[in-house]
C-alpha cells in the first residue's frame, strides 16, 4: 500500500480515537447531569451514548492495531 494511503489511514484512526476521548472529557458529564436533572427526554440517554461512543473507540482501535499489524509489521 502508498505510504500516503497509510498516512491518512492512521491520521484518521487517530483523530477518531481523539474525538471520541474528548467526549469523554467535556461532553459526557455534561450530559450525564442534565439526564439526572431530567432535561433529556430519553431516560439513561447518558449511559446509551456513552456506550455507543466506548464501542466506536474500541472498533478504531482495533481497526489500528489490525492495520499496523498486517500492513506495517506484515511488511
Amino acid at each position: 500500500m502508498d505510504l500516503l494511503l497509510i498516512s491518512i489511514f492512521v491520521f484518521i484512526i487517530m483523530e477518531s480515537v481523539n474525538v471520541a476521548i474528548l467526549y469523554f472529557w467535556r461532553l459526557h458529564p455534561t450530559i450525564k447531569k442534565l439526564d439526572a436533572m431530567g432535561c433529556i427526554t430519553l431516560k439513561g440517554y447518558s449511559k446509551a451514548l456513552g456506550w455507543m461512543i466506548t464501542g466506536f473507540l474500541i472498533m478504531f482501535i482495533l481497526a489500528l492495531i489490525g492495520h499496523i499489524m498486517t500492513e506495517v509489521i506484515g511488511t
